[in-house]
C-alpha cells in the first residue's frame, strides 16, 4: 500500500508542467551573458594587480640569486688573490675593470661576454635605461668603452662591472667600483629600481645600494618615485633583498624603521 502511494506521488511530480519530467529552471541567454560580463569585469580589475605582484616576486627571487652568485665569486677571488687592491696594477679604468673581471670569471657561470671595446656586441644589456622617477631616460649602458664590462650569467641576468679605484679610495671612501644587475637581461622595462639594481664594491665585500652604511640611510633619497636624486633607483637594492618587496613602486611613505610595506 505504501509502495502504491509513493508511485502515485512520483507520477504527480513527473507529470507536472504539461506531463513532462520535472526539470531544474534554466538560465536565459541574457542571464548567462550578464554573468559572463560580471566575471570579465572582475577579472579585468584583478588580473593586472595579480600579474604585477607575481612579477615583483620573481624580481625579488632573481635578484637574490644573482647577488649571491656575484658575492660568492668576489669572496672566492679575494680568498685566492688577496685584497682587491692587489688584483691589478692597471693604470686605466677599462684595464682595471677587465683585470678584476678576469679574477671573478672562474667563479661564475657566464654564458656571454660583451667585452670592453665600443665594437663589442650590444646585446648584453638593454638598449636604453631610465631612472626610477624617469627624470633621466635613454641611458645607453652598452657603450662600455669608457670603463665597464658587461656580461650575462647563466640565470639570464645581465651584469655591468665597473672598477673606479684600484686602491679603493674613490670619493675619499672605501669605494672600489660598482656593479649593476639587470635581473631579466636586456628585456624591458630597463628601469633602475625595477629590474636594474645597483651594488657597491668595497674592499672586503659587495653591498647592495641603499644599505645603511655608517649610520646613513639613503633609501628615502635614492629609492622614491617622487625624489629628485639624479640616479633615483640606486638605493632600492638593499630594500628588495631584505624586505622582499618592491612596494616603493606603489607608495612613497616607506622607511627602514617603520613601514616596510604598503599594506
Amino acid at each position: 500500500m505504501q509502495i502504491n502511494e509513493r508511485s502515485k506521488n512520483y507520477e504527480k511530480i513527473r507529470f507536472i508542467r504539461g506531463g513532462g519530467t520535472l526539470r531544474a529552471p534554466a538560465f536565459t541567454l541574457a542571464e548567462v551573458l550578464v554573468t559572463l560580463g560580471i566575471i570579465g569585469i572582475v577579472a579585468a580589475m584583478t588580473m593586472p594587480s595579480l600579474i604585477a605582484n607575481h612579477q615583483e616576486k620573481q624580481t625579488v627571487s632573481q635578484l637574490k640569486k644573482s647577488y649571491s652568485t656575484i658575492q660568492q665569486a668576489f669572496l672566492s677571488a679575494r680568498n685566492e688573490y688577496g685584497d682587491i687592491a692587489d688584483w691589478s696594477d692597471a693604470g686605466t679604468r677599462p684595464q682595471l675593470s677587465d683585470e678584476w673581471f678576469q679574477k671573478l670569471k672562474p667563479y661564475m657561470n657566464i654564458v656571454k661576454y660583451c667585452g670592453l671595446s665600443s665594437g663589442a656586441p650590444k646585446d648584453c644589456m638593454g638598449s636604453s635605461y631610465q631612472t626610477l622617477n624617469k627624470n633621466r631616460t635613454n641611458m645607453d649602458l652598452n657603450d662600455n668603452g669608457s670603463s665597464g664590462v658587461n656580461f650575462v650569467l647563466a640565470d639570464g641576468s645581465s651584469v655591468r662591472f665597473v672598477a673606479y679605484d684600484k686602491d679603493c679610495n674613490h670619493l675619499d671612501s672605501d669605494y672600489c667600483g660598482n656593479i649593476y644587475i639587470d635581473v631579466n637581461g636586456a628585456k624591458k622595462p630597463n628601469q633602475i629600481g625595477r629590474d636594474y639594481f645597483y651594488f657597491a664594491i668595497l674592499p672586503d665585500r659587495i653591498i647592495p645600494g641603499g644599505s645603511q652604511v655608517s649610520g646613513e640611510n639613503i633609501f628615502q633619497e635614492q629609492c622614491n618615485m617622487e625624489a629628485s636624486y639624479t640616479s633615483n633607483g640606486d638605493g632600492c637594492s638593499a630594500w628588495v633583498l631584505i624586505n622582499e618587496n618592491l612596494d616603493y613602486l606603489h607608495c612613497n611613505d616607506l622607511n627602514w624603521n617603520g613601514k616596510t610595506s604598503c599594506k
